[in-house]
């Protein structure tokens, strides 16, 4: 029983750094992407966990909010 407990973590762990090097790939393309004069383009960045229910959902309303908060303050001249 502990033995399939322990191969039962190996392959998790295996499977979440698999997960993580996508993910970290993915995130760099996106970057990429950023055109200049993009609000979000000298934005410092950096991929953190999501702690959401449904993993098909990327963006929240403090994602929505974090848009709107920077488009504001680019157009008050800051940023």
């Amino acid at each position: 029983m502990k033995l399939l407990q322990a191969i039962r973590q190996f392959l998790n762990g295996v499977e979440n750094k698999i997960k993580k090097i996508a993910v970290q790939n993915k995130f760099k393309r996106y970057k990429s992407m950023i055109v200049d004069g993009h609000i979000f383009k000298n934005l410092p960045m950096k991929v953190i966990g999501d702690m959401s229910e449904n993993p098909h959902e990327f963006f929240s309303h403090y994602d929505a909010y974090s848009v709107w908060l920077m488009k504001k303050i680019k157009e008050n001249g800051g940023g």
